[in-house]
């Protein structure tokens, strides 16, 4: 299901799974296979794609982004006079983005430097991607306990995404990551995830805090792919052949 809530609120997404009548003492998802639940999945994802982040047909892109600190009302009113598809509100830190443009990341970039013109600067973007395991069954119409032995290997190929935060009794996953493994090793049907949202919200995060890191030079490497060294091949010596 999807949903968008209240100006200044969060807009998130998740695929609820698709219940059929149960039979008594029968698990309501038995006798349908992973691929035809996650299709069902798809199916109602699609109906709520006005209100998705990635934007509708004509351009339409929605999405959220945090402040570092709530905006005064002559902010928020200044904002709202001249970006009304920026919804500000006074002394919350959350605003809403609702932008027509070809692209998502052209309207993440031109929202962030509407903002910060006028003294208003995002340290987030809402990706809405962490997720739990309880929140991944809920997406994929599989049980907690089906998804937490994938991620432990008990069940399934192996390979499983690492939590964010490894080591807290509440683990958390990157959902982009996640699909990605269930396309990949469970051939289950799902939307291939962009990431635009996420990569937006490393990058702002990065750019906001660099100033607290000497060497960014060297860092700028990890958005380089990594390309192995050419082998060098050995010089014949004078007067020798190779054979």
């Amino acid at each position: 299901m999807f949903t968008t809530a209240a100006p200044g609120a969060a807009i998130s997404w998740h695929a609820e799974p698709v219940h059929h009548n149960p039979v008594p003492g029968r698990n309501v998802h038995s006798g349908i296979s992973a691929r035809t639940r996650c299709q069902h999945v798809q199916a109602s994802a699609c109906r709520g794609a006005a209100v998705t982040a990635r934007g509708d047909a004509v351009g339409l892109h929605r999405f959220g982004l945090i402040l570092d600190r709530p905006p005064d009302r002559s902010q928020a009113a200044s904002v709202v006079a001249t970006h009304p598809d920026l919804y500000v509100h006074p002394h919350h830190r959350q605003v809403t983005v609702r932008r027509r443009s070809s692209t998502l990341g052209a309207v993440v970039v031109s929202a962030i430097d509407d903002l910060e013109a006028v003294d208003l600067h995002p340290v987030r973007v809402c990706a809405d991607d962490w997720v739990t395991l309880a929140d991944i069954g809920d997406r994929i119409g599989r049980s907690r306990e089906m998804v937490r032995q994938w991620s432990t290997g008990q069940q399934g190929p192996g390979g499983f995404p690492p939590p964010v935060n490894p080591g807290r009794d509440t683990k958390f996953y990157s959902w982009t990551e996640v699909a990605l493994w269930l396309r990949a090793h469970l051939d289950l049907y799902l939307p291939r995830p962009d990431g635009v949202l996420v990569v937006a919200n490393l990058l702002l995060q990065a750019k906001n805090l660099a100033p607290l890191v000497r060497d960014k030079q060297t860092l700028t490497g990890l958005l380089t792919p990594y390309q192995p060294a050419t082998p060098v091949q050995p010089r014949a010596r004078e007067g020798l052949t190779t054979r």
